[in-house]
C-alpha cells in the first residue's frame, strides 16, 4: 500500500520520494515535507505520510514550495505575505482554510479513496490518542476539516449542499489551485 500511496501522490502532483533517512527537518518520523515535497522512509506509518501530503494539498499552489520542515516557520512566511491582502484575496481565503483540520480530513478522503483500512488512515494512537473519535467524525461527516475543504471547493459536506460538489468523502480535485 505504501507504493501505491507514493505513486497517487506523484500522479496527483505532490513529488513523494522514498529515502533512507528523510533529509530536512522534520515533526513526525520518517516524513518530511521539503520545498513542497515529501520525502519519507519504507517505516513511514501510511496515516502520517497522507496527512503530511494533507497540508500540501489543501495550501494554495504557489504557497507550496514554501512549504517545509517545521510548518509553522512556513506558515508564518507565508502569513507575512498575505499580511496586506484584501480580505476577499482568494490565496488569503485559502490559506486561512489550509489547516491541520483540512490536512485531516484530506488525508481521509485520499485513504478512503486508495481502498485503505480507516485504521491505517488515522491509527487509535494518533492526534494524542484522540484517532478513534476523529475516525468516526470524519465517518459521519462531522469533522471541522470537512469544512474548510467545502469553504475550498473541493467539496460538500452535505447533499443539500452540494451545489455541483461531490460530497465528502469523495473530492472534486486533489490539489488546492
Amino acid at each position: 500500500m505504501l507504493l501505491k500511496t507514493i505513486a497517487f501522490l506523484n500522479a496527483i502532483g505532490i513529488q513523494t520520494t522514498l529515502v533512507e533517512s528523510p533529509m530536512a527537518t522534520r515533526f513526525l518520523p520518517h516524513v518530511c515535507i521539503d520545498q513542497g515535497t515529501i520525502q519519507a522512509t519504507r517505516e513511514v506509518l501510511l496515516g502520517d505520510l497522507l496527512h503530511e501530503a494533507g497540508h500540501l494539498a489543501v495550501m494554495p499552489a504557489r504557497f507550496r514550495p514554501l512549504m517545509s520542515g517545521n510548518l509553522y516557520r512556513s506558515l508564518r512566511e507565508i502569513s507575512a505575505q498575505l499580511e496586506d491582502a484584501a480580505p476577499d484575496n482568494p490565496d488569503l481565503l485559502g490559506f486561512i482554510n489550509a489547516d491541520d483540520q483540512a490536512a485531516t480530513a484530506w488525508s481521509w478522503a485520499v485513504g478512503i479513496h486508495l481502498g485503505m483500512d480507516p485504521l491505517c488512515i488515522i491509527e487509535s494512537a494518533a492526534f494524542g490518542g484522540e484517532g478513534d473519535d476523529i475516525r468516526l467524525l470524519l465517518s459521519v461527516n462531522q469533522h471541522y476539516g470537512i469544512h474548510a475543504l467545502q469553504a475550498s471547493e473541493f467539496c460538500a459536506v452535505r447533499k443539500i449542499s452540494a451545489a455541483g460538489r461531490p460530497v465528502f468523502p469523495h473530492l472534486a480535485f486533489w490539489l488546492k489551485p
